[in-house]
């Protein structure tokens, strides 16, 4: 069964160019759409977990990302801000 995934990616430095994770995003399956710059989405048997896993990869660590399993209400994420995170976790992600 596929997954309805959603990701999200912002670089922290200006002169970083994306093309390599939006390779990477669109290896996920053949079934994608960029919703615009940095937001796509991707029907993929992959979790959520799996995806940013796959995609943390390939970002510094500075960078951020966040991977929306909307079939199974997960999340994943790399580098997001404390504040963030806790209202996450008070949501029960």
């Amino acid at each position: 069964m596929s997954n309805n995934i959603f990701i999200s990616f912002e670089f922290n430095r200006p002169d970083r160019t994306y093309d390599r994770v939006v390779h990477a995003v669109k290896s996920l399956s053949e079934s994608w759409a960029e919703i615009h710059f940095a937001y796509w989405y991707v029907s993929t048997t992959m979790s959520a977990r799996q995806v940013c896993d796959r995609l943390q990869s390939l970002i510094d660590e500075s960078d951020k990302l966040i991977v929306a399993d909307t079939t199974n209400n997960k999340i994943a994420w790399h580098n997001l801000g404390a504040d963030a995170v806790r209202q996450l976790h008070e949501r029960g992600f």
